[in-house]
């Protein structure tokens, strides 16, 4: 029995994670854009997009982080069975195993420099430019944006040759409520990865409508 419980850990670990548009067209997953009530507003269509990304890559710059983005979560799932770009996470996300296939359906890289400045020789990528210091500001009542701070993104577009165009998700720190602490969030943002609690409906981790 250990051994059948250990198994998908060990498989998870040293298999790396795929993104799986097909997955995310399935009907149990477009059950969460009518749970959210999704919606898009967009200033070019998909096609526009698509010819504009012949020859110019984007560096959508994203706001707010969330304690989780369901936005983010729900355009992947609007888009499926298209690709979509990839979104820049911590490092350590990539490496926890299952966590890293399931969230990998989404199509995640890394968010070091390095890691950035690869991609968009080739493709276009998401960032959350508010980081972790923005999932300590997520609120249910108030939009809190962590921005001025912000400048890397601008020279990483201005060093790869990249189009920013900004991305707001509303609604997207509405879906979870998490403690905020100043202490937690140093030591998150030290440790790369977010050291609260949160919860949602009915106090558990699912997330508000």
């Amino acid at each position: 029995l250990n051994c059948i419980l250990i198994l998908p850990v060990f498989l998870s670990l040293i298999l790396p994670a795929k993104q799986s548009p097909k997955l995310l067209s399935t009907y149990f997953f477009k059950c969460a854009l009518k749970y959210h009530d999704y919606e898009e507003v967009n200033e070019f269509t998909d096609e526009e997009y698509e010819k504009a990304s012949q020859t110019k890559n984007f560096i959508f710059a994203t706001q707010p982080h969330g304690v989780l983005s369901v936005a983010g979560i729900c355009y992947g799932i609007s888009k499926a069975p298209k690709s979509i770009p990839p979104t820049a996470v911590a490092s350590i996300l990539l490496r926890i195993p299952i966590m890293k296939h399931v969230f990998g359906t989404f199509n995640l890289i890394d968010a070091s420099k390095k890691s950035l400045t690869e991609a968009l020789k080739r493709q276009s990528v998401v960032i959350y430019i508010g980081g972790m210091a923005e999932l300590f500001l997520s609120s249910l009542t108030e939009e809190k944006l962590f921005v001025r701070q912000r400048k890397g993104f601008i020279k990483l577009a201005m060093q790869t040759n990249a189009d920013v165009v900004p991305c707001y998700f509303f609604g997207n720190t509405s879906t979870l409520e998490v403690i905020k602490n100043k202490v937690l969030m140093n030591i998150s943002r030290t440790i790369g990865v977010s050291i609260t609690l949160f919860w949602g409906r009915w106090g558990s981790p699912f997330t508000l409508p």
